[in-house]
């Protein structure tokens, strides 16, 4: 008889390769904790990493054109996921065209994760979030995801008002939020707008599952990686944390690498766990069609 244990272990893998698009829909949507034992990298002469907040960055101080020159509608990545050695699928992040969600216009992002023909005989992953991030105050407005992995099924859906400061959920609950919070989709997209320098560290609020989490970010160092898109590119490897068990304990750790240049655009993941390691790798890319905030 198959131990909780193995079936736990199984599904934990699984799950992590059915969301393994971007760190933040990839392990924190499946709740996933990294190891958080893992010392920051402290920048050249200095005694300690400079602690701040996102809207102490750089980004945030910027006009809305230079923002946005990281992403704009019509981006798509689309990565390879990989257990080992085995393909296990593939996973894309769009973003969509701008809309209007009450009364305030927002970037609509978009992950889907999909499980191969090998993987799926063994289990079968069909995965999709949605966020929509208010473009003027960076801050989530909307969630909702859908997790179709084996037998598993969950739906989730989150509206944010944010100046009321509550969390609503279709079962009529609430939650209190502070300001500027995040979901899980959007803290990577307002990561992706800041200047990362080696060294920062910063936390974003982020809220998921009925569960408010400090997402801490650390920028570790700079590291040339090469890449079948993008050829030989410059990438700044970031590690995020969360501080809450979740559903599942990371023991390993969960680094990500971006593009060291106003783009930001996400290379490969890796994500050591339990049962082995799962990495992603950006395998194509679309640029943007407009990058300054909805502008032509």
């Amino acid at each position: 008889m198959k131990s909780y244990e193995g079936v736990q272990q199984r599904r934990f893998a699984a799950a992590l390769t059915g969301l393994l698009v971007v760190w933040v829909v990839g392990a924190f949507a499946a709740g996933v904790e990294a190891d958080s034992t893992t010392a920051a990298v402290e920048p050249a002469g200095s005694s300690r990493a400079e602690i701040v907040t996102p809207d102490d960055s750089v980004a945030a101080s910027m006009p809305a054109a230079e923002r946005f020159r990281s992403f704009g509608p019509g981006e798509v990545a689309v990565f390879s996921i990989n257990y080992g050695v085995i393909n296990a699928g593939e996973g894309t992040l769009y973003v969509l065209p701008m809309l209007d969600y009450d009364g305030s216009s927002c970037f609509h992002f978009r992950t889907r994760a999909r499980s191969n023909r090998f993987f799926t005989a063994i289990f079968r992953v069909r995965d999709q979030a949605d966020s929509f991030m208010d473009a003027e105050h960076l801050h989530s407005r909307y969630f909702n995801k859908h997790l179709r992995e084996g037998g598993y099924r969950r739906d989730v859906e989150i509206h944010f008002d944010q100046d009321e400061g509550m969390a609503y959920f279709p079962d009529g609950r609430s939650h209190e939020i502070p300001p500027g919070t995040q979901d899980v989709l959007s803290a990577f997209f307002r990561v992706r707008m800041m200047e990362l320098q080696v060294g920062m560290e910063f936390d974003l609020p982020t809220h998921g599952d009925k569960v408010l989490y400090p997402l801490k970010v650390k920028v570790l160092r700079r590291e040339e990686l090469h890449s079948k898109v993008l050829g030989a590119v410059e990438c700044i490897v970031v590690q995020p944390f969360l501080a809450d068990d979740g559903l599942f304990k990371h023991e390993g750790d969960l680094l990500l690498w971006l593009t060291d240049d106003v783009r930001h655009i996400p290379v490969k993941l890796r994500a050591n766990i339990p049962v082995g390691a799962i990495e992603a790798r950006l395998k194509s890319y679309t640029p943007p069609d407009v990058v300054d905030g909805g502008k032509g």
